[in-house]
């Protein structure tokens, strides 16, 4: 083949080439989700409300059906703003002080995967009071982590197991039900998972049971305005309500400190004691033996550091710092060339400065429910299913002293003791 043909055929090739990668951007942003966007500004995207491309703008706002409450408190008056199922935003402002007639209740409504629209009744709680670091273990205890906005999944396991029942009421009695944290970011029910966990933590204290919310490394991501892992239908809503146009300025006044949820959620504890149990979102690495300071101090530092003030270097890197509590892989593996899979003998070091005897831990994806270290640490971090009873949204049964792995078929197996 002459050079100039070989030339004028890669020239094709290569054209060819562009035009399919442009063909199947196209089809990707018009079908799906994606936006190509740089710094926030829409390079390309379509707006689904107005059925039109979009190209180079900021105005890219797309919903996707029902969401909220959003409610900010100021000068004792709620704003609400909702997204109702046509995806528009709306907003209604309550008075909170004086003779209202408002019962301080809401509905918050979902759309969950394959299924029709449905709401829960939720409740305004009195002011927000830190919660305990240590809790005395009851005769059951369930747990489950990194649901991310997954609705439906986390619905499926709560009712399954009998934690809930039909109408999103508490049906646990006095048993325990932990979260260890990822609650937040890339599911597209962020808000509903939210709000359902905030109404069941009454209904539990009523019925003398507790559920526990323990932070992960995605709720600290929200608390310091990152947006990478954000579902866009929450930037959509950012922009909307807050008039902004830049993604990471429009989140910030929706999380700001006014929001309810956002107070809520600085209550939380990055480490809970149950008994001889450990709970913890990310892992225990050595950081942990260089603190003076006992598991309230340090949850208490953790408050401070949620709102925005400044701590010790030590305590940050002990609460989220690569091998922080937040964000620690190496009781369950390798992590790039960080660092290596902790030993047992420091483990065991760790878990006697704590005075504990096991460990149970999310954030680090596994293949299913397991024990590790002879049984001195549970994995539970799995791909939890997105339909009802699919059986692959997992969690953690504690009672007596036997530890089961549970899914949202009502399957039980036992993995260990403590």
């Amino acid at each position: 083949m002459k050079i100039s043909t070989m030339f004028k055929f890669l020239i094709k090739f290569f054209m060819i080439t562009l035009l399919l990668l442009g063909l199947i951007l196209v089809l990707l942003v018009r079908f799906t989700d994606l936006t190509w966007s740089d710094n926030g500004k829409a390079v390309l995207g379509y707006h689904e409300e107005r059925g039109e491309w979009v190209i180079n703008d900021w105005e890219l706002r797309n919903l996707k059906g029902a969401d909220g409450p959003y409610i900010f408190e100021k000068d004792s008056v709620l704003d609400c703003y909702y997204v109702d199922t046509k995806n528009k935003l709306y907003q209604e402002s309550k008075v909170i002080k004086g003779d209202s007639g408002w019962n301080g209740c809401f509905f918050s409504s979902v759309e969950p995967a394959g299924g029709a629209v449905d709401s829960f009744r939720c409740c305004l709680q009195p002011p927000f009071i830190p919660e305990s670091s240590f809790a005395e273990f009851p005769e059951k205890v369930v747990v489950i982590s990194d649901v991310e906005g997954n609705f439906t999944g986390f619905y499926s396991f709560l009712l399954n197991n009998g934690i809930i029942d039909e109408k999103f009421n508490w049906s646990f009695g006095k048993g325990h039900l932990v979260l260890l944290g990822d609650f937040m970011d890339r599911g597209d029910h962020v808000t509903q998972v939210l709000w359902l966990i905030y109404k069941l933590e009454k209904e539990a204290m009523q019925a003398g049971g507790f559920v526990h919310f323990v932070l992960g490394n995605h709720e600290l991501l929200n608390f310091q305005y990152d947006t990478r892992y954000v579902n866009h239908k929450y930037i959509a809503i950012a922009q909307m309500v807050s008039g902004e146009k830049d993604n990471k300025l429009a989140y910030k006044q929706l999380f700001s400190s006014n929001n309810l949820v956002y107070n809520w959620l600085k209550t939380k504890p990055f480490i809970l004691k149950m008994g001889p149990v450990v709970f913890i979102h990310g892992g225990l690495s050595e950081e942990v033996l260089s603190s003076p300071k006992n598991i309230v101090e340090l949850n208490e530092v953790g408050r401070q550091l949620l709102s925005g003030s400044e701590i010790d270097s030590t305590y940050r890197n002990i609460l989220i710092g690569p091998k922080g509590l937040l964000w620690f892989r190496g009781l369950v593996m390798d992590y790039k060339e960080s660092y290596k899979k902790l030993p047992e003998e420091k483990l065991d070091l760790i878990l006697h400065h704590l005075q504990a005897k096991t460990v149970v831990l999310g954030h680090t994806v596994v293949p299913d429910i397991s024990a590790d270290y002879n049984g001195k640490v549970f994995r539970i971090d799995v791909k939890h299913g997105k339909a009802m009873s699919s059986g692959l949204t997992k969690g953690l049964l504690m009672e007596g002293n036997t530890i089961f792995a549970i899914d949202d078929l009502q399957n039980k197996r036992p993995i260990g003791t403590f």
